[in-house]
């Protein structure tokens, strides 16, 4: 009976935690499937996931008044998002929203309908649209890049700076669990002319055993000169299967801190340095995320605490093997939740291991444009587009070209050029540069042309090919049939696809009138809503649909529907 009276308790404290949480910015208590500064695909998570218990259409109330300061509409990324700046200069973003509220969807559509064009972005005046604090803005959805139905939700600084929201408001979240533990490392680092680098070398494993709940032990490592730490780790929270992010690691020498980060604010112009945080060659052959607990010279972000230096633990010759040092490292989570683990270090003489070094057919000095050119292909690198000097391993294979493999981070794209001059002028135009994926899927990079050359910029390395895209793209009419009556839908929908080079753009027309159709990449639909009222005055109607890939193949599909006129 104690227990159940405990149990009942502390629902009952939870339930009221969640009430206290309510009319932020939905009428749900805040549970969240993402946190902030989360180690996402080469960025960090600039704002917090809110769940809406896989529903969509849900209200979505403003943080505080203010006034909309941008609007945008994509097929991936955010989706349909808003953002409101507030008087004191912070600006915050909803985003994946299925729809605007009534005064801002007008306001879009009519811009919409003026570009003839789904996917914008606006930026209204300061005294366009005005927004109360708690005003339905929009309702929660699954637009653009989102695995399913949530609210994405940011906090920024007068700045632009995202910040946790978190800490800006007074949400309370109910989590009593230590952050999880899947992995300690350490690595030997040096230093070139006083400056940490990490130079790719790889991260060898660490035994440990659990003491005790949060507390962990690992095996004495036996080293000497300079190393560095990392740890894969995640948090959890309870009556949840998600996995988060920490909020604050911290480690310590024999007491001393010698290392902190805090995620709690960073700057989106420094997104891409994650994979100097994040141990990408590692991350991109084992998908595991390996946290480095040290700072390399070329890492410029402001997550850290740089008045404690780099992290890196330096062993000298001085430092008697008698002598154990303790390093410690310290996981937080938002609630400040710990765990703790344990490194025993003793100084040893022994030889050192050879520091692995990369070898391949072409070296490139991170400091200069480094031009390559091959039978068929041309590439181009500019200066800063690695972190170090490499080698890279380039070959080239009839239309294929192998640009060593996606474990090393670029700081900027890169330029790969295919001769055209053998090629037959009648397949020029249906030539794309394609990227291979998992599972053998080709990704479309470029089919621009230009001086007889197929140009094209990377964001990664890996395996390239030329491929043919004479295919225009599929169109199909769902459950609609030729001379229908269709007088009581309220949508319109169109399936279309197309298997080679991917959709570049789609247009619509009913009686020869441009119709919004809002396009649902990761369903290949397209939606008319009949609330636009573009075919109001006539019950036989015309739907033209036309769609072009990014090879230029076009496809256009025509269909009559009959419909009853309202007054």
């Amino acid at each position: 009976m104690r227990f159940i009276a405990i149990l009942l308790l502390s629902l009952f404290i939870n339930d009221l935690k969640s009430q206290s949480n309510q009319n932020f910015v939905m009428d749900l208590p805040i549970n969240l499937s993402g946190t902030f500064g989360e180690l996402r695909s080469n960025h960090f998570h600039s704002g917090i996931d809110i769940k809406t218990n896989r529903v969509e259409g849900l209200n979505i109330y403003s943080y505080e008044k203010g006034y909309i300061s941008r609007i945008q509409v994509s097929t991936y990324g955010y989706g349909k998002a808003i953002y409101i700046t507030h008087p004191d200069g912070k600006i915050t973003v909803y985003a994946h929203l299925s729809k605007f509220s009534e005064k801002i969807q007008n306001y879009v559509k009519d811009i919409q309908y003026k570009r003839k064009k789904f996917a914008i972005k606006i930026y209204p005046k300061e005294s366009e649209i005005l927004i109360e604090k708690n005003e339905i803005i929009g309702y929660s959805g699954n637009t653009g890049s989102s695995s399913g139905p949530h609210l994405h939700f940011e906090l920024r600084d007068k700045n632009n700076m995202p910040v946790n929201p978190l800490k800006y408001r007074n949400i309370e979240i109910f989590d009593t669990i230590i952050p999880s533990l899947k992995g300690v490392y350490y690595k030997e680092l040096k230093y070139n002319n006083g400056k940490l680098e990490d130079n790719y070398s790889r991260f060898k494993k660490i035994k440990f055993v659990e003491n005790h709940n949060g507390k962990y032990l690992t095996d004495t490592i036996y080293t000497n000169g300079v190393i560095g730490f990392g740890v894969n780790s995640f948090d959890l929270m309870n009556n949840s299967n998600n996995v988060y992010g920490l909020n604050k690691i911290i480690t310590k020498i024999n007491d001393s801190v010698n290392f902190k980060i805090n995620f709690d604010k960073f700057s989106f112009d420094e997104w891409t340095y994650i994979n100097t945080y994040v141990d990408y060659a590692h991350l991109k052959r084992t998908n595991e995320k390996i946290q480095k607990l040290y700072i390399e010279n070329i890492n410029p972000l402001n997550l850290y605490d740089r008045n404690l230096g780099d992290g890196a633990v330096k062993l000298k010759v001085n430092d008697s093997k008698n002598i154990l040092i303790n390093y410690k490292v310290i996981l937080f989570d938002f609630n400040n939740n710990i765990t703790v683990i344990n490194i025993p270090i003793v100084f040893t003489e022994q030889k050192k291991e050879k520091i692995f070094q990369k070898k391949g057919n072409i070296n490139i000095q991170n400091n200069l444009d480094k031009k390559i050119r091959l039978k068929n292909y041309f590439i181009e690198f500019k200066k800063g587009t690695f972190d170090y000097n490499t080698s890279l391993t380039i070959s080239e294979s009839n239309n294929n070209i192998n640009i060593d493999n996606d474990t090393i981070p670029l700081r900027k794209p890169f330029t790969i050029k295919y001769s055209l001059k053998n090629i037959d002028d009648s397949r020029k135009k249906y030539l794309y540069l394609g990227m291979k994926g998992p599972k053998n899927y080709n990704y479309f990079i470029s089919s621009e042309k230009f001086n007889d050359s197929l140009i094209g910029n990377a964001k990664k390395l890996g395996k390239f090919k030329i491929l043919l895209d004479s295919i225009p793209p599929e169109i199909n009419f769902y459950n609609l049939k030729n001379d229908q009556w269709i007088s009581n839908r309220k949508k319109l929908t169109i399936k279309i696809n197309d298997n080679e080079s991917g959709i570049k753009s789609f247009n619509g027309w009913i009686n020869n009138k441009w119709i919004l159709l809002e396009y649902e990449s990761k369903k290949n639909m397209l939606t008319y809503d009949f609330g636009d009222k573009v075919n109001s005055s006539n019950s036989k109607n015309e739907l033209v649909v036309s769609v072009k890939d990014n090879c230029g193949n076009i496809s256009i599909k025509k269909i009559t529907f009959y419909r009853k006129i309202y007054e």
